[in-house]
Order: structure tokens, then sequence, then C-alpha cells
């Protein structure tokens, strides 16, 4: 099946309706005015927002609701639903909102780690069920139903970038469009000289406009590959053979960028030609790192992330077209992020960002959710997460991702871990549209 531009395009009313968030800063009295120094903020003590009940963040004024009830609660309108032990969204550069933000998708609802939970026993408190892919209410909040995924297990998932009703899938060698609905599935392509195909591995996103993909599995000889594919034309570019870790497509479709595990990163264009390598041991090589890919305040295509290598861990964006950095945020206070997204693609000029907390050697921004502003001039300090991960463990932390216009934030959260077992995790979201916060 080959889609077009005009039929991707020709249901797009309800997404291009929305919106458009380019004001979103703006402030408004009698607005609790938003925190834009370097002063840092420790995470003090303070309850957990009861589910589906707005709280307000005792040092930002923003408000924080809780979407996910606590471990072996019966979940409303799913049959048999029961919230488990580690419910979250899927990661903080997979959009959780559907176009319209009509819909919410949460991508777990059970502990993959099986950590034992303090103080809960029974084996349906530590589950959950069903375990993935839950449905909400995008407003509300509220379950709505469950899907299990096309063709089962590894199945990767994304929105459609103006259909609301639809999501693209792959599985294996199968690529197509699925409405979760109503459980309908349609194939765009099935990539027959090809295997265990994957989104990027879990971290790819499309294009900007929705018509270019980036592919990560194995070619016919088994052979560790990635590729693009173009669904307006139905050209499958070349394939990139590589062991790498994961693989983005930039938001304009002009490069891939394939990372390894120590964040080295090759920049190929589509037909596979190399561009840049930011490898060691040249200078910068191992950074961004947590990166998402975004068009900047000046049109240009960058990479969005934590430097590690030159930056001591502070928040800065690369040129994708010759590896020239900027500095986000500043050098002291010392601060170090973790998961960085531009998934406000309604809202041009600002990523966000959700650090750790890394000790006493980096007290800015522990602990935080915050907004950044691309051309470096502006940081706002959001809520703190309270997302304690003494486990090390990756399903602590908070990964936060915005709504596609940039007013909400969905994070991760065991609330500061007060049994020490790092759960429950729970998932939140940070709401900048009422007394405090961003205005559209």
């Amino acid at each position: 099946m080959r889609l077009t531009r005009r039929s991707l395009l020709g249901a797009a009313a309800s997404a291009s309706a929305l919106p458009r968030a380019s004001h979103a800063f703006a402030q408004q009295a009698p607005r609790v005015p938003l925190i834009t120094d370097t002063i840092a903020r420790p995470v003090g003590a303070a309850p957990k927002p009861p589910y589906l009940v707005p709280t307000l963040d005792p040092v930002f004024g923003t408000e924080i609701t809780r979407i996910s009830d606590d471990p072996g609660n019966i979940m409303s309108n799913i049959p048999n639903g029961i919230w488990g032990q580690c419910v979250r969204h899927h990661y903080s550069l997979d959009q959780a909102w559907n176009a319209d933000q009509s819909l919410l998708y949460l991508d777990s609802n059970s502990d993959p780690d099986n950590l034992p939970l303090a103080g809960v026993t029974g084996v349906s408190a530590h589950a959950g069920h069903p375990k993935s892919y839950l449905f909400l209410d995008g407003q509300t909040y509220q379950p709505k139903f469950h899907q299990p995924p096309p063709g089962g297990g590894n199945c990767d998932i994304r929105w459609h970038v103006s259909e609301p009703a639809l999501m693209y899938y792959v599985h294996d060698t199968e690529f197509g469009v699925w409405n979760p609905i109503n459980n309908t599935t349609q194939v765009i392509r099935r990539f027959s000289n090809h295997s265990h195909l994957l989104f990027g591995r879990y971290k790819g996103i499309q294009s900007r406009d929705g018509y270019c993909f980036i592919f990560q599995g194995r070619n016919y000889n088994g052979l560790e590959c990635i590729f693009a594919y173009d669904i307006s034309t139905g050209v499958k570019f070349p394939d990139i053979v590589s062991n790498f870790n994961f693989a983005q497509i930039s938001p304009l479709g002009n490069y891939i960028l394939a990372v390894n595990g120590n964040d080295d990163t090759l920049v190929y264009d589509l037909k596979g030609a190399l561009a840049q390598s930011w490898t060691a041991p040249l200078a910068g090589a191992g950074s961004p790192s947590h990166a998402d890919i975004v068009v900047d305040d000046k049109g240009d295509e960058v990479m969005f992330g934590v430097g590690k290598v030159n930056y001591a861990g502070s928040l800065v964006k690369r040129r994708i077209a010759d590896g020239a950095y900027t500095r986000l945020t500043v050098a002291s206070p010392p601060n170090y992020g973790q998961h960085c997204s531009a998934r406000n693609t309604l809202l041009s000029g600002w990523g966000f960002a959700s650090a750790p907390d890394n000790g006493a050697n980096y007290p800015l921004y522990a602990e935080m959710v915050i907004a950044v502003k691309l051309d470096g001039s502006e940081v706002i300090q959001l809520c703190h997460s309270r997302a304690t991960n003494i486990q090390n463990n990756y399903y602590s932390t908070a990964a936060a991702s915005p709504s596609p216009t940039g007013d909400r934030v969905i994070f991760a959260s065991n609330w500061g871990d007060p049994n020490g077992s790092g759960r429950p995790v729970q998932v939140y979201v940070c709401d900048l549209r009422g007394g405090a916060g961003l205005l559209i």
C-alpha cells in the first residue's frame, strides 16, 4: 500500500485546528510567575497527589495530576482491569497524546523488572491487568479501553501525526496503520528481505511531516541494519549495515542519526552517505546524550540533549549539518540532565527535559521537569518530578515528554520512593494551562 501526501492530510482538520502555541510562555496576571532563575531548589517533602485530583506543586505552583491509581486497585471502564506497580508512558521521544489530544496511551501497566513492592502481597497487585497499551481520555485521564498490539508482542507503535484515531505500527516485517479504537489494521508494506524490525529500535520517530520513517532490524543475511522509508513515494532507501543501539530520522527528513552504546553518533543522508562522525577521539564525541531531534529557532535541524563530554552534563543543542554546539543551560550552578524531548511539535523554539538527582555536585534542576528555550536564553522550572532512582532502575526515571502543544508534560515517578523499593512507579501530568504556567 502506498500512501500519498494528499491521503495523509485529507482528514487532518482536527489536528490542524489545534491552537498553535507560539506564545505559550506569555504570562498573564494573576498567574503565579514562572521561575526562570538559576537558584537550586531542593526537593522537599510533599504528599503524593490523590488519583485524578489536581494538586499544586508546593514550590512552583503548577498543577500536577496523578493519572494512574495505586497497585491492586480496580481500573474503571476496563474489564478485569487492575492497576499494576509500574505504570508509565513509553519514553521521552514517543508522543503519549494523539494528534488532537483526545487520547493518551500508556505503554506499561506491569513491572518488567518484577521488583518487590514493600507492604504489598498478591500477584494481581504486582502484575496489573492489562499489562500494556492502555488508552486514557486525553483530557480527563479516565481509562477508556485496552487493545493488544498488532501481531502480539515485540510490536512498536507511534501516533499518526494528523489522524487522531490512527497509529503506525511495525511488527517483524510488517509496517502498517492501526486503529486501536476498533483494532483494525491496514498494511502499508511488508519488508520481505528484513526481519525483527522496529522504529529505530524503540527510539525512532517519523519526520515532522509524518512521511519518512526509520527502521532498524536485520537484513536477509541476518546482519543488523537501519534504513529509511518514505510512505508518500513508496521509496525504501538503502540499508546501512552496522550494529547500532538505535537510530533516528531528522524532523525535516534530511538525515539519519545512528547512535551506539557510548552515545557516539554517525550522521548519514537517507542514501547512506556519511555526513558527520561524532565519535572518539574527536572533541565533543559522545554527546548529546538522551537527545531528541528538532528544528530550532534558526530553522536548523539540531540534536537537543545532554552534553556529557564537553559540557559536564548541561543541556546543549548540536547542529546536525556541521556538529556545532550551543550551550542551553548554565555552567554554574552545575546541572546534569537525563532525558530530553521535543515532542511539542506545535510549539516551536522550545524543548523539555527531566533531570535526576545526581547529588550535591549538581544542585540545579535536580529531580525537576524543565522547559528550555532553544536559543539558550531561558530555562523554566516547571515542577519537581520526585523520580528517585536509588536502584539505578530504568523504569524509575521520569522521562518527561510534552504534549504536541507543549502545555502539558507527562512523566513517571515513584514519588520519592518512601519505602526504598523503587516502586510503585506511577504516571503524572504537569498541566501548564491553569493558575500558573504556560498560556496558549
